[in-house]
């Protein structure tokens, strides 16, 4: 990672998500909005994602493990720990971010500095990809 602070982190925890993790990461490294780092919390994966994420050649990731194998809250407290941005977006390594998600989300809490937390709409899909 580059020694500039980004205004934006994204934590993302994962373990065991070779099957989604590579279309996940590509789409917060393709973001229309590119100040930001992406943490990844690998909790002891025993697939490829830790060669997944390896494949990315991005200064912008960075991988960090918990202390011990834990829950999701666990992982998540982690990455905070290491955070460098004022803000922090939530990724989980098999879901797909529209392209200008940060870019819309990062206006948003700049222009309505009351908000503390940001939500945003999602629309599931099936392991092919299906709406559902």
């Amino acid at each position: 990672m580059n020694g500039e602070i980004p205004s934006l982190s994204v934590i993302m925890p994962v373990r065991n998500g070779e099957r989604f993790l590579h279309e996940a990461i590509a789409s917060i490294l393709g973001q229309t909005y590119q100040d930001f780092e992406l943490i990844i919390i690998d909790d002891y994966s025993s697939d490829r994602t830790p060669e997944i994420i390896q494949s990315f050649q991005d200064p912008r990731i960075s991988v960090i493990k918990p202390e011990a194998h834990g829950h999701l809250t666990s992982a998540l407290n982690a990455a905070c720990g290491v955070v460098r941005g004022d803000l922090i977006a939530r990724m989980d390594a098999d879901d797909l971010a529209h392209p200008d998600r940060f870019e819309k989300q990062v206006l948003f809490m700049q222009d309505n500095p009351a908000v503390g937390i940001l939500g945003t709409q999602v629309r599931q899909v099936d392991v092919d990809g299906n709406e559902v």
